[in-house]
Formats: structure tokens, sequence, C-alpha cells
């Protein structure tokens, strides 16, 4: 019965230590997002479209209503334009196909990105989503300019084309 004991206290042990790293890390990444000055919302979802976890801040819908703390991703967005378009992605990534897309709620743009994982033989999807407005509202401007100051149009364009997110928008509004 001892060695029992003390194969149990050693596990224990090792699962203490992993979930405080866990615990540190999802610090870490919680923080880091509260802090960057880019409106980002994180999630998972399991094949049922639930929502797993989220991070803390709501999207204020531009619908009227705001996005729920849990529960379906059907119920997450406010615009049911918006659920339909990310339900479409969430179900092309839970059967195993990585999404990077541009959504849009009345004037936001979002750039969102989904992965899927298999973890425990069920399919998750982890999402990420960040507000790229303004950098949209950037670009139409910078190539606006292009266009009447052709003297500067080759550096305002080449920035966009050399910006590796600018190009990834540019790409996704086509």
């Amino acid at each position: 019965m001892g060695n029992n004991l003390e194969k149990l206290r050693v596990l224990t042990e090792t699962l203490s230590v992993r979930d405080k790293k866990r615990l540190q890390e999802l610090s870490l990444y919680q923080s880091f997002f509260e802090s960057i000055p880019v409106r980002t919302f994180v999630w998972s979802v399991d094949d049922d479209l639930k929502i797993r976890v989220k991070n803390k801040k709501s999207l204020k819908g531009k619908c009227g209503k705001n996005v729920l703390p849990n529960g379906s991703l059907k119920d997450a967005f406010s615009c049911s334009h918006m659920n339909e378009i990310n339900i479409n992605h969430h179900m092309k990534a839970l059967s195993g196909a990585k999404q990077t897309y541009l959504s849009y709620e009345g004037d936001v743009v979002f750039l969102t990105t989904l992965i899927p994982i298999n973890e425990n033989k069920q399919n998750i999807v982890y999402g990420c989503s960040w507000d790229v407005t303004n950098l949209v509202k950037i670009m139409s401007a910078a190539e606006k300019i292009a266009e009447s100051h052709p003297d500067c149009a080759s550096e305002l364009l080449g920035v966009i084309h050399d910006s590796p997110v600018l190009k990834l928008i540019k790409e996704l509004e086509k």
C-alpha cells in the first residue's frame, strides 16, 4: 500500500506543478491581451459550437446587444449576418482547415484566425479576432493619396505591399 501512496503523491505533485505553470501562462496571456492597444478577442469552442472559454472583454455589438459571456457560438455575435459568417468558418475549422478571414459588423472590421486542434479525441477550435478597422481606413487613405499624387505612389503602396498584416488584409478583402 505504501508504494501506491508514494506513486499517488508523486503524481499529485507533478500535476500541481503543471497546473501552476499553466495558470502562470494564462495570467501572462491575459495581461498581454488587456494591455495591447488593439481590441483583441480570444475564445475556444467545442465541436457542438459551445464556447469553452473566452477572454473577459465583451464585444459591444453594433446590432444592439453584447456578446454573451458563454453559451453557444450561435449566440455570441450581435448580428445574424456576423453569426452566419463566423459559424461557417468555425465549421470548416472543426473539419480540420485553419481559417483566416475578415468579418464586418457595421463599420468595424475584424481579422480572425481559427486554429483547429484535436484534444482528447475531441475537435476544438481556438479563435482570435483583432479589430483592424483603423488599418483598413489607413490603407484606403494611402491608396487614394497614391492615386492623386503619383510621385509618392510607389512609396505608399510599397508600405502596404511590404507589411505582412496589411498585405494579408488586402488579399482577404478581395
